[in-house]
C-alpha cells in the first residue's frame, strides 16, 4: 500500500464499515472488534511510516484508533442495550474509555521496528479490550446494584494460536461464575495478544434471565 495522508487514511478506514453487522451478543461484538482490527491492519502497515518520528506516527494513527474505538464501543453498547432490555433493566449502558496509552505503545513499536509481526495482534487486543471493558463495567455496576449476574468465559479452542498447542493460560480462566467478584478474581477479563476466548453474561433475578418472550428462565 503506498503512503497516504492521514485524512485519506481515515476516510478509507471509515468506508470499511458500510453495511450492517449482527450485534445480538458479546460474541457478535467481539467478532465486530476483530473485523475492525483487521481493516485497521490494512492501513497501519510499517512501510507507511518509514522516516516518521514517534510523534508523527502517533499523530497519524491516533485518529484511526479513535475511530476504531468509536465503532467498537458503539457495537458493544448496542449489545449491552439488548441485554438490559431483555432483562427489564432500565439502565443506560456503560462503555469503555479510549486507551491513548495503548496507542502510544503501538506507535513506539512501529518506530522501533521491533516485533512488527505482533502489531496486528496488538491492534486486535485494543479493539477486543473495548468490548471486554464495556462488558466488565456493566457487569460490575449491575452486580453492585444487587442484580444477579452469571458470567461465562469460553475457551476459543484454537490453542495458543498455532493451531495445535492447548493454551493452559486460557483454560485456567474458563468457567461459569455467579458473581462479578468471583469472575474478576479468576482473571476472566484478562486477554493475551491473539486471544479469541469469549465472555458472556446473563443478568436477572435469583440467577434467572428474561428471554425475548418476556418470561424468566433459570440459567
Amino acid at each position: 500500500m503506498p503512503a497516504m495522508d492521514a485524512d485519506r487514511a481515515l476516510r478509507l478506514y471509515k468506508d470499511y464499515f458500510v453495511g450492517r453487522h449482527r450485534l445480538n451478543s458479546y460474541k457478535d461484538a467481539l467478532d465486530f472488534a476483530q473485523f475492525a482490527a483487521q481493516k485497521l491492519n490494512l492501513i497501519v502497515r510499517p512501510e507507511v511510516f518509514e522516516g516518521m518520528s514517534e510523534q508523527e506516527v502517533f499523530a497519524y494513527i491516533e485518529p484511526l484508533f479513535r475511530e476504531m474505538h468509536s465503532r467498537v464501543s458503539t457495537a458493544a453498547r448496542t449489545v449491552q442495550s439488548r441485554i438490559n432490555r431483555s432483562a427489564g433493566i432500565g439502565l443506560n449502558p456503560l462503555v469503555a474509555e479510549y486507551d491513548a496509552a495503548a496507542v502510544q505503545t503501538i506507535a513506539v513499536k512501529i518506530v522501533g521496528g521491533e516485533a512488527l509481526a505482533e502489531i496486528p495482534k496488538d491492534i486486535a487486543s485494543v479493539a477486543c479490550k473495548d468490548v471486554d471493558e464495556t462488558a466488565r463495567k456493566n457487569m460490575e455496576a449491575q452486580d453492585r446494584s444487587g442484580l444477579e449476574v452469571k458470567i461465562i468465559r469460553r475457551y476459543d479452542g484454537v490453542g495458543v494460536h498455532n493451531g495445535k498447542d492447548v493454551c493452559q493460560w486460557c483454560l485456567d480462566r474458563e468457567g461459569e461464575f455467579d458473581s462479578y467478584a468471583d469472575a474478576f478474581n479468576a482473571g476472566v477479563f484478562e486477554r493475551h495478544p491473539g486471544c479469541g476466548c469469549t465472555v458472556e453474561y446473563h443478568v436477572g433475578r435469583t440467577h434467572s434471565f428474561r428471554g425475548a418472550d418476556g418470561s424468566w428462565h433459570d440459567i
